[in-house]
């Protein structure tokens, strides 16, 4: 399964649009385009479009026979991280303003984001399934309930920044395993800071390992 040739932004955005067209989300994906271009810095935005990409071939390549699961993986990356750059106060207003489970307030810095992420997501456009909003939600810190769609952005948000030349070797693997690879390089990096481990995520671990 290969990947696009170069990883520009021009290269990725049309890619994208030609995942969305496959999987007959154009029209949201030029409306999420549209508005993420426009909200998020350059770098960012790229992150934004190299996850959908890889999220898209993870899914071709496991999950081939769940076309939702496809579906939901694209839209959950495509906006896994609209409210990455807001700082904690307007994290913390959109929790607030929207209905949604009130630990969700008192999540880590760190990881309040994905929550806020989840609950815009869930208000902007509120035809999507709950699998795409859970998958926003926990792709920070995983969650031993999740579903397909949420693992494959939680291995294709891992994935990214690094070689993209080594990304295609990478994707093949079973996303069970890149996800544990990430939960214990997640926690060794909140031991080495003296911070505090989510519960989803060392239930996460603990699911992955089979306690």
């Amino acid at each position: 399964m290969t990947l696009p040739a170069h990883n520009d932004a021009s290269t990725l955005e049309a890619e994208v649009l030609a995942i969305a067209q496959r999987r007959d989300m154009l029209s949201f994906a030029h409306h999420v385009l549209r508005s993420l271009a426009s909200s998020l810095s350059p770098g960012r935005y790229h992150h934004t479009l190299e996850v959908v990409v890889l999220a898209d071939r993870i899914a071709l390549l496991h999950f081939s026979d769940q076309p939702q699961t496809g579906r939901d993986a694209f839209a959950a990356a495509l906006l896994h991280d609209i409210a990455k750059e807001l700082s904690s106060e307007e994290h913390l207003e959109i929790l607030r303003k929207t209905d949604t489970p009130r630990d969700w307030l008192n999540a880590p810095s760190q990881v309040l984001h994905s929550k806020s992420g989840a609950a815009k997501a869930k208000a902007d456009y509120p035809e999507l399934p709950t699998e795409v909003i859970d998958a926003i939600a926990y792709h920070t810190t995983g969650h031993p309930g999740m579903d397909n769609a949420a693992r494959t952005l939680f291995c294709a948000d891992y994935l990214s920044g690094g070689e993209w030349a080594g990304m295609e070797a990478r994707i093949s693997e079973n996303p069970d395993k890149i996800c544990l690879e990430k939960v214990k390089t997640v926690i060794c990096k909140l031991v080495d800071r003296e911070k505090e481990i989510e519960a989803d995520t060392f239930q996460f671990y603990r699911s992955l390992i089979g306690i």
